[in-house]
């Protein structure tokens, strides 16, 4: 309930919290309602304040709570969010360290006395910490004269994710980071594709139209090397608009069908594409082009998913779609499926695998468009068919 926001849930947090008892179940969910923030914030405040750092294996619960208090948003817990970063740093709690530094950077402006602690760790020797206290530092202070020199300092890092992801500030500040565009531009060239496809990005975000053809270029052949960047890459050109246009024929020949690699944002920006190139071009015609997948009949679901009740009843029989009383049973392993129709010893799991042998199916296996969900033999045992 408190993950879908529901408020009947309060109370049992509440309980938890304040008798210690599941209260790590409590802390996993309380960044959910936000509505009771000002009951909440205090309480896993005084969690997070009882946390012995110095100790091992408190790491979790530590950044467990910060995380809460982040998605809560209440500034009240700044000041034990920088306790809390102080003795992370005493007791070389890295990876505390570095939730603190996070959760200071979301609470922005409001986390302005942490700045010196903050600062401080910009010059951290481990690879996460220096540049979430980089981003804090900007996100607290603001600082573009302070926070330039550590960004450019971190592109020329041999550490690719720190590359990356100093390359995402740079695109979130925008033109003003218009100094960074040398070093970004010569990154569209790096060995790694990830770091190309951030660069690349970021390029767009501070420069524009100007560097739109470059960014391009950068984004297909990143995307080319490695299909796994398509999401970001997809996500790039959507935000380019009519300057992706360029980038049509890639997309049509990659994803034919909506969603086939890159998810529904594929088909989106393939749309977006389609359409800047015709209101670029008046009078031409961009079709879009039909898959031989998409004059199928839509699949039918699976077996289990066409189980119904029985009407005028809340908890009557199961039925399968031919109307034999069924039953679903659950338990450690994939659901299975028993009917009054069939012996016990007929229920198999309902999976994908397909049967050894097409003589022993039903019409409700095969004919029936289940293939490989569920094959039976009425009072026999099915398990040699499988």
């Amino acid at each position: 309930m408190a993950r879908l926001g529901d408020a009947r849930a309060l109370p049992s947090l509440l309980a938890a919290l304040d008798g210690d008892v599941d209260a790590w179940r409590a802390i996993q969910v309380a960044g959910h309602l936000p509505q009771a923030a000002d009951q909440l914030v205090s309480r896993l405040c005084d969690h997070l304040r009882r946390i012995d750092l110095s100790q091992q294996w408190t790491e979790t619960s530590a950044n467990a709570i910060l995380s809460a208090l982040v998605a809560l948003g209440d500034t009240a817990a700044v000041p034990v969010v920088v306790d809390t970063l102080d003795a992370a740093v005493r007791h070389e709690q890295n990876r505390v360290t570095r939730s603190a530094l996070n959760a200071l950077g979301a609470f922005g402006p409001a986390a302005t006395g942490a700045q010196h602690t903050i600062r401080s760790l910009t010059t951290a020797a481990d690879a996460h910490v220096r540049p979430a206290a980089v981003a804090a530092l900007w996100a607290v202070g603001g600082d573009l004269a302070e926070v330039m020199p550590l960004l450019l300092g971190l592109l020329d890092d041999p550490i690719t994710f720190r590359i990356s992801g100093a390359a995402d500030l740079l695109g979130e500040m925008g033109p003003r980071a218009s100094v960074a565009l040398p070093r970004l531009r010569g990154l569209l060239t790096h060995d790694y594709e990830w770091v190309r496809v951030h660069c690349a990005a970021a390029l767009w975000e501070i420069g524009g139209e100007a560097e739109a053809s470059a960014v391009l270029y950068a984004l297909l052949q990143a995307m080319a090397r490695n299909s796994a960047t398509a999401n970001h890459v997809v996500a790039c050109l959507d935000r380019m608009g009519p300057l992706a246009a360029p980038a049509l024929p890639c997309c049509a020949s990659t994803w034919p069908c909506p969603g086939a690699a890159a998810g529904s944002r594929a088909s989106t920006t393939t749309r977006n594409c389609r359409g800047s190139a015709v209101l670029s071009s008046p009078g031409s015609k961009v079709q879009r082009r039909k898959h031989p997948l998409r004059e199928q009949p839509e699949a039918a679901p699976p077996l289990h998913a066409q189980l119904r009740h029985t009407p005028g009843s809340r908890a009557g029989p199961a039925r399968l779609p031919g109307g034999v009383p069924a039953v679903m049973l659950t338990g450690w392993g994939r659901p299975r499926l028993w009917s009054s129709a069939w012996s016990a010893s007929t229920a198999r799991s309902c999976g994908p695998r397909r049967p050894r042998s097409a003589a022993s199916s039903s019409p409700v296996g095969r004919e029936g468009g289940y293939d490989g969900l569920l094959e039976f033999t009425e009072g026999k045992d099915i398990a040699s068919h499988w």
